[in-house]
């Protein structure tokens, strides 16, 4: 599919020494040529070794996506992130190893919101005369890139994926029970750095922000997803179990997503973010 003129390129690059730290995060000896199995390659391990989690935002920092902040937070602290955070960083690798990508708005529509706000970032990446859908900050979705071209089926091994024209962009599905699902539009509209700036902000600061109000995290493994979401440790084999307190929290933190929480006090917030509770006021949009 070819994008009109006015998709910008992204150029930020990496310099030399974030580049060698993070393919020692990614577990890669070398940055790879330029090509579509490369990319199949990166993006798997990214999403792999890197999880998608909102600790952050819970903890209500400032979610800052400069490069330097996001070497810190990604790669030195060995933390995770979201799209704002992620699909940022694993662009500017594109960049740098040769590839030529666009940053991409989108709405999320996986609850079933007709007209979701622009609060998710995502990546196309032009290889061999086509552009690619190469989302590594969304959480539990497609593992490999996607071709961005109206009605062509993807199959890969943790399920099939097509986009659709949609009144409000490209939209990306699932294929669940021989059903299709909607799970984000991407905008038509080309984003400038404000319009990303806006989504990140609302994204960490608004009060019904999905983000602020409970846990998700998740992590690709060799059998597939593993995912905290809705109270629930999600595991692949499509099981889910209990998670009892805060001991077995900070365990699975650690254990499954590599991520260390040493603040007995945050720890039991996190705990106690899990569940929505009955009763509680909180008017969550779709995703965020």
């Amino acid at each position: 599919m070819e994008l009109p003129p006015e998709y910008i390129p992204c150029q930020d690059k990496l310099p030399n020494h974030i580049i060698n730290s993070y393919l020692n995060r990614l577990k890669l000896n070398n940055l790879p040529i330029a090509n579509y199995t490369n990319l199949c390659v990166l993006m798997n391990q990214h999403l792999r070794e890197i999880p998608f989690e909102n600790l952050d935002v819970l903890a209500r920092h400032e979610i800052r996506t400069s490069t330097d902040a996001l070497h810190q937070k990604l790669i030195i602290n060995k933390r995770g992130g979201y799209c704002f955070e992620l699909n940022r960083f694993f662009s500017m690798l594109l960049n740098t190893t040769g590839y030529k990508t666009r940053t991409m708005l989108a709405r999320v529509h996986v609850n079933g919101h007709n007209r979701p706000k622009l609060t998710h970032q995502c990546t196309l990446v032009f290889i061999s005369e086509n552009w690619w859908l190469a989302d590594v900050g969304f959480g539990a979705s497609i593992t490999q890139p996607i071709l961005f071209a109206v009605d062509n089926v993807s199959e890969t091994k943790h399920g099939q994926y097509q986009l659709i024209n949609h009144p409000l962009g490209m939209m990306l599905q699932h294929r669940q029970n021989n059903d299709w699902h909607d799970i984000y539009s991407i905008s038509n509209q080309p984003p400038i750095e404000s319009d990303l700036n806006l989504g990140n902000y609302y994204s960490y600061n608004h009060p019904k922000a999905t983000f602020r109000n409970r846990l998700l995290i998740s992590k690709l493994t060799d059998k597939g997803y593993i995912t905290i979401a809705d109270g629930k440790l999600h595991l692949p084999e499509g099981t889910t179990e209990k998670i009892n307190n805060r001991v077995e929290l900070e365990s699975i933190l650690k254990d499954s997503f590599g991520i260390e929480v040493k603040d007995t006090g945050f720890l039991n917030f996190l705990f106690e973010s899990l569940p929505l509770k009955e009763g509680k006021k909180q008017e969550l949009s779709s995703k965020h």
